[in-house]
């Protein structure tokens, strides 16, 4: 069972969480907040400074109206426009009265006329109506004007005769704003310097009682942290714990098994679908009763072996018994029985597996039975196999024993037969006197099968050395060229005698480390083959070529061709093709076994390529050395 576990994306945020930084967030917080409280503080302030400033200006121009130029001015100074006499007059006085940065000075009538200004173009206008109006109900006003480019605080104050008395008109002054600016800004600057001071004692006082409460705020939240993760892996526990319960619950509901629970007292508590397959008993019938009725009679020790065992604590492991189904007929089974442990260790329970084994057993039962049978057909194989080697011995003795022979026959053959052949030319050459016609014949006819007699036994020798392992080659400096000349040369007759054309094709081989001999021995059984199964009219080619460093060498005829099925038997030993004997061609099949031999001997190599009725290629690659490398080797 495979249970895979997902990482939870919050307690991964909550683990990857750095703790914050509070004591400086709260520096921060709280210096920033001193810095708005003293922006604020400073902008009441110079709002509350430019406005002293301001009504001092008025109660400046006031005063200069009610006292100083009270004794100067006239009544009649406030009814017209006054004369040019009487404004050089009032000039003089303004001039001598108005300073600290006034720039103006103007008298108004009761109607708001201008009847004097100090700037001579403005008598005879009117003033603000609004201005005005407040000045005679006896309040005095100001306002922010420019005189050309120059601001000013203009201010009006009511003229009385007598105190507490009608205003008569209305003095205004055009104060510079400029001095009060100056005021404003040397107020601003001491008290921002003294509040400056002031909350940044107040902030660094601050400091060490954001650092305990951060502190205090830091263990805090690192208890939460703490109390959140304990919190969070009790969680996943339960959640994998909750998982596995239901992993397991499925699994014993899909189980082919029968899986039950059981209690201390023999009581069935839990009972799966495998269990009703196997037992017949549905859950509803079987909870509640004794797992007794599930045993067959004869087989109830068994059953108080097992409890014993799960009450010490012991397990049982695959304790193969036989079941009680609902129709009364017996199962076999395998049963798997595990104690179930309380926290104080305590066996409260047991948990039971059983499975149907009656498959099981019926093939073991009959694997049994073929292991037997196994057992029987391999001693009777083994006998055989033992029979079988004895009679490969037997017949690898008897050809040795026949190959011994045929050597041993070829020898005592050879020499009876050199002895023939000696007094047979002696007697061919006039030894014993002149033979008639008759005579000769019939020597000729004894020389030549005495010939082919020699030729046999030659061959057995031969093949009788092969075998032994002690073929003798005589290496030598050869010239392929030379051996395929002479061995065309030597058939010719035959070839001429059977209308046969024989053709040789040479093409400079180079020279070569050979037998001489026993290449020409293979050259003159190829050419012979070919002219023996070639029909009159038809051609034999031989034909040498040099080859990827090898010598080829081909004897290609148009005769009766090979069977593909007799093909791979050319070159076994006494082996003649249907077509040899059909056609009672002569022969001993032996000439292509002794041509194999002798070419691979020299590291050479031989096949066939033929055709029935079309003609045969017997092709022989023999590897061909440089002239140094040949000299070498016939050195060695």
């Amino acid at each position: 069972m495979l249970v895979t576990t997902v990482a939870d994306p919050a307690r991964t945020s909550l683990a990857a969480t750095k703790p914050p930084r509070l004591a400086l967030r709260f520096a921060v917080y709280t210096g920033i907040a001193l810095v708005v409280v003293a922006i604020a503080m400073l902008w009441v302030l110079e709002r509350d400074v430019e406005t002293r400033a301001e009504e001092r200006a008025v109660a400046q121009t006031q005063q200069v109206a009610e006292v100083t130029l009270k004794r100067h001015l006239r009544s009649s100074d406030f009814a017209r426009s006054v004369e040019p006499k009487r404004r050089q007059a009032l000039d003089t006085v303004f001039d001598d009265i108005v300073v600290g940065g006034f720039v103006r000075a103007t008298l108004f009538s009761s109607t708001g006329r201008v009847t004097y200004s100090t700037d001579h173009s403005l008598i005879g206008s009117t003033g603000p109506r609004d201005s005005f109006q407040s000045v005679l109900s006896g309040r005095p006003s100001r306002s922010e004007e420019f005189l050309g480019e120059t601001k000013v605080l203009r201010t009006f104050v009511p003229v009385r005769l007598v105190a507490g008395g009608r205003p008569i008109g209305a003095l205004s002054l055009a104060q510079d704003y400029r001095a009060i600016d100056v005021q404003v800004v040397e107020a601003f600057r001491h008290t921002a310097v003294i509040l400056f001071i002031a909350l940044l004692a107040l902030w660094g006082s601050l400091i060490p009682i954001l650092r305990r409460a951060t502190a205090q705020l830091h263990e805090r939240n690192r208890q939460l942290v703490t109390q959140a993760r304990e919190l969070e892996d009790a969680l996943a526990e339960r959640r994998r714990a909750e998982e596995t319960v239901v992993q397991l619950a499925a699994i014993v509901e899909s189980s082919h098994d029968a899986i039950a629970g059981m209690a201390t007292s023999g009581e069935i508590l839990s009972w799966n679908v495998g269990a009703e397959r196997l037992f017949g008993y549905t859950a509803e019938e079987m909870i509640g009763r004794p797992v007794a009725a599930l045993v067959p009679a004869d087989r109830q020790h068994e059953l108080r072996t097992v409890a014993r065992r799960l009450m010490a604590g012991e397990g049982v492991e695959e304790h193969q018994s036989r079941g009680l189904r609902k129709d009364g007929t017996e199962v076999d089974i395998s049963l798997t029985a595990s104690p179930i442990r309380d926290s104080l260790r305590r066996v409260t329970a047991a948990a039971v597996i059983a499975r149907d084994i009656t498959q099981t057993k019926r093939q073991q039962s009959q694997l049994q039975n073929l292991l037997a049978k196994e057992r029987v057909a391999r001693a009777d194989a083994e006998a055989a196999q033992r029979a079988l080697s004895e009679q490969n011995e037997r017949l690898r003795e008897l050809d040795r024993l026949k190959d011994e022979f045929i050597s041993l026959v070829s020898h005592e053959l050879r020499t009876p037969l050199t002895s023939i052949r000696g007094y047979l030319e002696l007697l061919l050459d006039g030894g014993a006197g002149e033979l008639s016609d008759d005579q000769n014949r019939f020597l000729a006819v004894v020389d030549r099968n005495s010939k082919r007699l020699m030729h046999l036994v030659g061959d057995l020798l031969f093949l009788a050395q092969v075998e032994a392992g002690k073929l003798a080659l005589e290496f030598s400096e050869v010239d392929l060229d030379d051996i395929v000349a002479e061995s065309v040369e030597a058939a010719k007759p035959i070839a001429d005698e059977k209308g046969i054309e024989l053709r040789p094709s040479l093409d400079s081989t180079p020279k070569m480390v050979g037998d001489r001999g026993r290449l020409a021995q293979v050259l003159d059984n190829l050419v012979s083959n070919a002219l023996k199964f070639t029909t009159e009219g038809g051609r034999v080619d031989v034909r040498v070529s040099a080859r990827n460093g090898d010598a080829l060498i081909e004897v290609v005829d148009t005769g009766i061709g090979i069977a593909p099925q007799e093909q791979a038997l050319l070159f076994d030993r006494f082996f003649r093709s249907s077509e040899a004997t059909e056609r009672a061609i002569p022969g001993t099949g032996l000439g292509l076994t002794i041509v194999k031999a002798i070419v691979e001997r020299h590291d050479g190599s031989i096949e066939v390529e033929s055709s029935k009725g079309t003609g045969t290629t017997m092709r022989i690659r023999l590897p061909v050395r440089e002239p140094q490398r040949v000299r070498e080797d016939v050195a060695a």
